[in-house]
């Protein structure tokens, strides 16, 4: 455990879609909440590179905070949608 209180809270939200429906796939919102159970150093920022290349976003070289880069490993403890 990285740290004494690991709790951890995720809220996704497509900008897309309206708000004006209960369920995720019309809304769009997704509550994630968890433990953070492990913090990985990404100094090559490794997760950003393969993230970009999968959304199609050609970069011309590695973002310029890339040294200080850190990955969070959440277990989730708990899943809901508005």
């Amino acid at each position: 455990m990285p740290q004494a209180d690991p709790q951890n809270l995720n809220n996704l939200v497509d900008q897309t879609r309206p708000a004006t429906s209960r369920n995720f796939e019309a809304r769009g919102r997704l509550e994630v909440r968890g433990d953070v159970i492990r913090i990985d150093a990404d100094p090559k920022a490794e997760l950003f590179v393969e993230l970009a290349a999968r959304y199609g976003l050609e970069l011309d070289a590695l973002p310029g905070d890339a040294a200080d880069r850190v990955i969070f490993v959440v277990e989730p403890t708990a899943v809901s949608s508005q």
